[in-house]
């Protein structure tokens, strides 16, 4: 169920259903689930700082959740909550390490590192005029960065319901990000592609619309 409020624009649901399941993996002592869900609730996390204006200098806030579990009372239990979340803190260091993958010049796909080709998650999109957007999508590795596409791009639906992804003949340009861009929506890096159509949507269908068709 929190895929599916995530899928259709409602982060902080998915934020909330989210941390219920990671009590109740600690809970019932099935902690080999539990990389996967982080990985889940790192994403919300972000996703929900970005969309509800909660990302504030230091990263997302986390100290809130710690020891706050409703329903966690035995001490080891509440300490494997708390480690969980001690692990997005790690996350957030992520955001203030130096960009490591940085071209200057157009940079064929080819030639790029492979962090910078794989599948993104799109939060949000800001079209700047008809020949401009910027595209700030979410990386488990690399964290948030911003893909600036000469085009408008106008999709059916929430972002949060797209991936995006460079296609491999793209030339590319990237930057760290410094100011307030970084600081505001911590998006590390700016990743330009030359041409309108080296970025490519694909759209994520929940599995129930799928078993529907």
């Amino acid at each position: 169920m929190a895929d599916y409020f995530l899928i259709f624009g409602k982060p902080q649901y998915s934020v909330f259903l989210y941390d219920e399941a990671l009590e109740a993996i600690i809970v019932s002592g099935q902690e080999h689930k539990n990389r996967a869900l982080l990985e889940r609730v790192k994403k919300t996390h972000i996703i929900a700082g970005v969309r509800m204006n909660e990302i504030e200098k230091g990263g997302v806030h986390l100290d809130t959740l710690l020891d706050q579990s409703f329903h966690i009372t035995n001490k080891d239990h509440l300490d494997k909550y708390n480690d969980q979340f001690m692990q997005l803190a790690m996350f957030n260091s992520l955001m203030y390490e130096p960009f490591p993958h940085v071209y200057d010049d157009w940079t064929p796909a080819s030639k790029v590192n492979d962090a910078l080709k794989s599948e993104f998650d799109v939060i949000s999109i800001e079209n700047q005029g008809e020949f401009k957007s910027t595209v700030v999508a979410y990386s488990s590795t690399l964290g948030l960065v911003g893909f600036v596409l000469p085009k408008k791009v106008e999709l059916a639906g929430p972002p949060e319901s797209y991936t995006l992804k460079i296609i491999k003949n793209a030339s590319i340009k990237s930057r760290q990000v410094t100011g307030d861009l970084f600081e505001e929506k911590l998006i590390r890096a700016l990743i330009y592609t030359k041409n309108k159509d080296e970025a490519e949507f694909q759209r994520i269908v929940p599995p129930f619309l799928k078993i529907a068709a």
